[in-house]
């Protein structure tokens, strides 16, 4: 068992077609276009079963030559403060994020593959 990690949280996909590809999950997957989704800065939407938005969509003018369509991948985490202490100790490089409405702290590192992984820590920040 992970002393970090509870869960992976959800996948993140690029795209130039947008309203096709929410098309696509809701219509095929069933899945729900999520309205608590932050009012970030860049368009796209969140597709969830239940309340839990596994796909989050990003609408990009032009595709990126280097990554393919997944962005990244998320996985939920627990404990941030000795994470981070984890990171720094094994001299990780990492970057942080907090979520527009202020819910969630994000760690984003890259694998050896420069696969970029988020881990969410679910904290109401003032």
């Amino acid at each position: 068992m992970s002393s970090f990690l509870k869960n992976i949280d959800h996948i993140t996909i690029l795209t130039d077609n947008l309203n096709s590809t929410i098309n696509f999950y809701t219509k095929i997957l069933d899945l729900k276009t999520a309205d608590w989704r932050p009012k970030f800065s860049f368009s796209g939407a969140w597709l969830a079963i239940d309340n839990n938005a596994i796909i989050h969509l990003i609408e990009v003018k032009k595709m990126p030559s280097n990554s393919g369509n997944i962005d990244h991948f998320a996985l939920q985490g627990k404990n941030i403060k000795q994470f981070k202490r984890k990171l720094k100790k094994q001299k990780t490089r990492f970057y942080e994020k907090v979520t527009p409405d202020n819910t969630i702290q994000q760690i984003f590192i890259t694998d050896p593959n420069n696969i970029k992984i988020e881990i969410t820590f679910k904290t109401l920040i003032n």
